[in-house]
């Protein structure tokens, strides 16, 4: 009689535990499909910017709108910033284009979701760019005055 009452114990635990409800479990194989969709929304949203295409309208040099004094030269992934007074020799910089900035940067208070960035690497910063053929606008929040900023380039042909 023992062994019966333990033999139909055990068969309603076995008959418990293996009704139970798995909707809510995760497994391994769900985790990796999660992540591959995130690397594909995260990519989807670097495509949707077209950073090349943005790269290929900045060649060239522009010179600000408001100060003629001061140019700002692409070539490839690279720029350089010219001020006409300033003692030291200015150098091309490697920079990129990005959906985000990569830094921890005080200038980009008031950046807004479809903003895009002008990312300089070396100097670890980010201005908000907004380019046409003819027009290339570097924004963002100046600290200082504790206002935004719009410094305005005309392409020189």
């Amino acid at each position: 009689m023992k062994f019966k009452f333990c033999a139909l114990s055990l068969l309603f635990a076995m008959m418990l535990f293996s009704c139970k409800n798995n909707e809510g479990d995760v497994t391994l194989e769900d985790i990796e499909v999660n992540e591959l969709d995130t690397a594909r929304e995260i990519n989807n949203d670097n495509a949707a910017i077209n950073s090349d295409s943005i790269i290929k309208n900045l060649q060239g040099k522009w010179k600000e709108t408001e100060y003629s004094f001061r140019e700002v030269h692409f070539e490839n992934t690279k720029v350089k910033f010219n001020e006409e007074g300033v003692a030291e020799e200015t150098v091309f910089r490697k920079y990129s284009i990005s959906k985000d900035c990569p830094f921890e940067v005080n200038n980009l208070k008031n950046a807004g979701e479809d903003d895009i960035f002008l990312v300089m690497e070396e100097a670890r910063t980010c201005e908000i760019i907004k380019v046409t053929d003819s027009t290339l606008t570097l924004s963002g929040f100046n600290v200082s005055s504790n206002s935004d900023y719009n410094i305005v380039y005309k392409k020189l042909k």
